[in-house]
């Protein structure tokens, strides 16, 4: 017999956080959930942004603040899959490019870290 196996890749929306001991020495399960903001025109990000960035209307820009090593993070994720066909543009210092970023892969998503320094903020890309 012959079976067909579907994969569907699955995105968790969860904030990871530490996750401490319990009194009984077990881990305790954080329940807090990052809030995703929608964004499809100009939008200055912020230190701990979740942004879903739609741009099935057209390109646009997203300005990084300056990367000061907090460590803070912004994730930036393709919600439609649309950044093939209308690219999203991030500008700011990024992994030493002072020129930013262009956002094209669709259905992906930027995880940025603000590490200071010359660097400025390191990205990290999940497709």
């Amino acid at each position: 017999m012959n079976k067909l196996f579907i994969l569907i890749p699955l995105l968790s929306l969860v904030a990871c956080k530490s996750v401490p001991a319990g009194g009984d020495g077990k881990a305790s399960i954080p329940t807090q959930t990052a809030t995703w903001t929608t964004v499809n025109s100009y939008y200055k990000l912020q230190y701990g942004d979740h942004i879903l960035a739609d741009s099935t209307n057209g390109t646009f820009t997203m300005c990084l603040p300056k990367a000061t090593g907090s460590g803070a993070e912004i994730d930036i994720l393709d919600p439609d899959a649309s950044w093939h066909t209308f690219n999203v543009t991030v500008t700011g210092m990024i992994n030493g490019d002072p020129t930013g970023m262009v956002l094209s892969a669709a259905g992906s998503m930027a995880h940025l870290v603000d590490v200071g320094g010359s660097t400025g903020w390191r990205v990290n890309f999940i497709y």
